[in-house]
């Protein structure tokens, strides 16, 4: 078993402790931290995961992201290999509210949506993405939960950025502090 399998299965049964209570306390946390950050404050752009159980609570974040008048962007997987992964920008928190949920309770745009849209990954209106994962270290590197997309995303997201002449992403790790451990072990493909 690698050693990232034993973390992922480490940090997942110390997040199955976690109340929901406290989990929105170190939401609210996290969202009290976001908005000290420059890079965030002045973004124009951000993508941002939906949120599922033992993460932390993006509802605050999305609903402060609306509020200050930023573009958001939501992913959705739309296929089994890493670069399928979809960046569709979403206007209003009762939008992401009327989609339907999927099998984890995260609500979920439709095909027949992501079809009729642009990808957000190529827009250059992303300037700092919020991302998700089941460890991090404070050395900026996480694990995810193993299936490449962000790694995916974030190099088609620079490339694009810089393509456009526009800066890389500013990359933020989004954590509870139960997921926070010593040190993430990484291989030559993790990207964040």
């Amino acid at each position: 078993m690698s050693l990232k399998v034993t973390v992922r299965g480490d940090v997942k049964k110390r997040l199955k402790l976690l109340t929901p209570d406290k989990i929105f306390e170190q939401s609210q946390a996290v969202l009290s931290k976001l908005c000290d950050l420059p890079s965030y404050v002045e973004s124009n752009g951000c993508c941002l995961y939906l949120s599922m159980g033992g993460e932390v609570n993006t509802d605050l974040l999305l609903t402060e992201s609306f509020k200050r008048n930023k573009k958001v962007f939501i992913p959705k997987i739309i296929g089994k290999r890493a670069q399928d992964m979809f960046m569709l920008q979403v206007p209003s928190m009762s939008t992401i509210n009327e989609f339907a949920k999927n099998n984890w309770g995260i609500p979920e745009p439709s095909m027949d949506l992501i079809e009729a849209s642009e990808d957000g990954t190529y827009s250059g209106l992303i300037d700092v993405v919020l991302l998700p994962g089941v460890a991090f270290d404070k050395r900026c590197n996480r694990i995810g939960h193993g299936k490449g997309y962000y790694d995916s995303f974030v190099d088609r997201l620079t490339e694009s950025n810089i393509a456009l002449g526009k800066p890389a992403p500013v990359l933020i790790g989004l954590a509870l502090d139960e997921q926070i451990i010593d040190a993430v072990p990484t291989e030559a493909h993790d990207r964040v």
